[in-house]
């Protein structure tokens, strides 16, 4: 390379330094457009009905009716905004986009934050984000998963700049409402505790994080008790359900299955039927911990189980050196890794989706610590390159 081409890649390198950003939001905008067009949004189906439903009846009367859909009650508030001022299901879908791509923006400052300013990474970061179509399919419909995957990223942004009191409030409103959009938003907020707490202890005030502890218990216990019965667990447990309503996946209920007293408390038939029936039980969470991480769905092509093989493994690979390389000094990544790992745990404890609808959200959650564990490596290929460059100009 003479040094009239070294001049050409230096500046190439600093236009995309300077305008990487819009090619980022471009590309976001390409994709979010084919996605709208391709799933004809705002798409209502399945359990979006209900969710309107809903959300028709706190814009008319200001109230939510309970049930099992209450659970869902931020997700239908949200409805409910645009149904009130006379958007409709149209203000939904695109209200979604919107989100999304404020998301992806806060995904990208969250990166450059951790990475000390890094670009190059926090960029590779998000165009995989950006380019993973399973997350951003997630827009056009009129679904939880949206908007829950648009908050768990306000969360990580928010907890990255986790300093004073007044950021960790930040922070727990948004993990707060992030835990109303959907059942499984709890994980955020407890990931979000676990890390607090840990923290507490590593200050040295302990008296005030087995306080802390002690409470999140209690409130284990009680949320547990009402995701036993809301749920039917032990139904599901007793069906051998891996994959829901995809009975084939199902596992076969032994003959010597003991089923624990209907009148104890739910969280007594848990622990009841787990020692009981360990041998099962555990084959269970296995399995749906397989599906889960792995995509080994039945009906997939070959060309996509290639592709679930291609994209998965090295994305797990480069996040685990992302846990063991995480910036001691943020608490995102740390509350990241928990949250996953709290998300595989209530799969294992309930069941696996058909689709991506468990595992989706959590992408982006992967892709932060893949890019913390891939850094280095790109680092050091860069800065090779640069000087492979300027030698050969020489």
């Amino acid at each position: 390379m003479n040094s009239a081409a070294f001049s050409r890649w230096r500046a190439a390198w600093g236009w995309l330094a300077r305008y990487h950003g819009w090619l980022l939001a471009t590309w976001w905008a390409v994709v979010q457009a084919g996605c709208w067009r391709y799933y004809r949004g705002p798409h209502l189906l399945g359990d979006g009905f209900s969710y309107v439903a809903y959300a028709r009846q706190l814009a008319d009367t200001g109230t939510l009716a309970g049930g099992h859909y209450g659970y869902y009650a931020g997700y239908s508030l949200f409805i409910s905004l645009f149904l009130k001022t006379g958007l409709g299901l149209m203000g939904v879908g695109l209200g979604q986009v919107a989100l999304s791509g404020l998301a992806a923006q806060a995904f990208y400052a969250t990166m450059r934050r951790l990475t000390g300013g890094h670009w190059p990474t926090a960029a590779l970061a998000t165009a995989a984000l950006v380019s993973w179509v399973e997350v951003q399919a997630f827009n056009p419909f009129i679904l939880t998963e949206s908007l829950f995957t648009s908050f768990l990223l306000f969360g990580l942004w928010a907890m990255a700049r986790v300093r004073d009191r007044r950021s960790g409030a930040v922070a727990a409103a948004i993990l707060c409402y992030t835990a109303t959009i959907r059942p499984n938003g709890f994980v955020a907020l407890a990931a979000a505790a676990l890390v607090g707490l840990h923290h507490l202890w590593q200050q040295g005030r302990r008296g005030w994080a087995v306080a802390w502890l002690l409470v999140l218990a209690v409130l284990a216990g009680v949320g547990l008790n009402r995701i036993v019965t809301a749920f039917n667990l032990i139904a599901t447990y007793a069906a051998g359900t891996v994959i829901f309503d995809y009975p084939p996946t199902a596992v076969e209920r032994p003959a010597s299955l003991a089923i624990p007293p209907a009148a104890w408390l739910p969280i007594s038939q848990l622990g009841w039927f787990i020692a009981h029936n360990f041998g099962y039980f555990s084959k269970l969470c296995l399995l749906k911990a397989i599906y889960f991480l792995g995509f080994p769905r039945p009906w997939y092509s070959t060309l996509h189980r290639v592709w679930v093989i291609v994209s998965l493994v090295p994305l797990y690979t480069l996040a685990g050196l992302g846990m063991l390389k995480r910036p001691a000094a943020h608490l995102a990544p740390s509350y990241a890794g928990l949250a996953i790992a709290l998300q595989i745990s209530v799969v294992m404890m309930t069941v696996e989706e058909w689709g991506a609808r468990f595992s989706g959200p959590f992408i982006p959650y992967w892709l932060l610590l893949a890019a913390l564990g891939a850094q280095p490596t790109l680092q050091r290929w860069l800065a090779r390159a640069n000087e492979r460059a300027a030698s050969s100009s020489k």
